[in-house]
């Protein structure tokens, strides 16, 4: 269903919200943005998404909600050429390029237009994942990365990989994954010239040239993240770490390194029995025999 904050603002001035909703005793300032709100109660006139279960109370909500799935960023910076799926978040960006009005990173010079923004960026120092997912238990810094990931487990992943058959909630992230095949890396530092195939692999490796403000106790070596220095401090307790011989990646289990170091070989060892198409991950082989041979099966057997 519709999350709270999408659900039109009440431009009134600071009015008591005096009319309330008997169903979730949520309270709006305005009638008719009160019964905009009870739609999703009753569920009549609602805008559904024909990618995933989400219901809107407007056809302008759903419309923006959609841009999660096509990955359509409509709003163009003019100046630099970064896009953004909704308007305001462009008017937030330009401010980089006024220098007015914006907040710094006390442990890199990152700056940002807005207390949330930063907050969000202090995540990568720190390490901090506040937003949890209750079917897997995975955690993320942002909430719309949570919404994007609870996707795997509610909607469906109508976006497939020719080449491995990994499916996918949204256009964007196949466009994305698809560059591990393409070997595109668009991704360059400005600092040190090293590209990475995303922008999330980029941000991660320029904190490798920022201040390393997180220091070990024990041995006075630094970092730049929190949860590096707190992998690294389990080997001062005699727990084990694994690191990866070809790139130097730590990683907490010996399943976590024997995964990553995949991303490193050429080697397809798992086979399709069906089609014999290669893949390096069992994950993906599963995902392909589902994808493109149990569901065609069914749509047989239907016929």
């Amino acid at each position: 269903m519709e999350d709270a904050d999408t659900v039109p603002k009440d431009k009134g001035t600071h009015g008591e919200k005096q009319h309330h909703c008997e169903k979730c005793e949520k309270s709006f300032k305005h009638k008719h943005t009160l019964k905009l709100h009870q739609r999703l109660h009753t569920g009549k006139d609602l805008h559904c998404c024909s990618f995933c279960d989400k219901k809107w109370t407007t056809k302008h909500n759903l419309d923006v909600h959609m841009r999660v799935h096509t990955g359509e960023r409509p709003f163009k910076c003019e100046q630099c050429g970064k896009s953004f799926s909704i308007k305001i978040t462009l008017t937030q960006h330009q401010k980089l390029h006024t220098g007015k009005n914006l907040l710094s990173c006390h442990f890199c010079d990152k700056k940002c237009t807005t207390k949330n923004s930063l907050s969000v960026h202090m995540r990568n120092h720190t390490g901090e994942r506040p937003f949890k997912c209750d079917h897997c238990g995975s955690s993320f810094k942002q909430k719309n990365s949570l919404q994007q990931h609870l996707l795997v487990h509610t909607g469906n992943r109508d976006f497939i990989c020719d080449k491995c058959g990994k499916s996918f909630g949204q256009l964007s992230h196949l466009r994305a994954h698809q560059l591990i095949h393409t070997g595109e890396k668009k991704h360059q530092c400005d600092q040190c010239g090293k590209a990475f195939h995303y922008q999330g692999y980029l941000k991660r490796h320029k904190l490798t040239h920022s201040e390393r403000s997180f220091p070990c106790d024990e041995c006075g070596k630094s970092f730049t993240r929190k949860d590096s220095l707190d992998l690294h401090k389990r080997m001062h307790i005699g727990q084990d770490v694994y690191c990866c011989e070809t790139c130097g990646k730590a990683c907490p289990t010996l399943s976590h390194l024997e995964k990553h170091e995949t991303s490193h070989s050429t080697e397809r060892c798992h086979v399709c029995g069906q089609c014999g198409k290669t893949f390096k991950w069992k994950e993906a082989l599963r995902r392909h025999e589902r994808v493109s041979h149990e569901n065609k099966s069914s749509q047989q057997s239907d016929k």
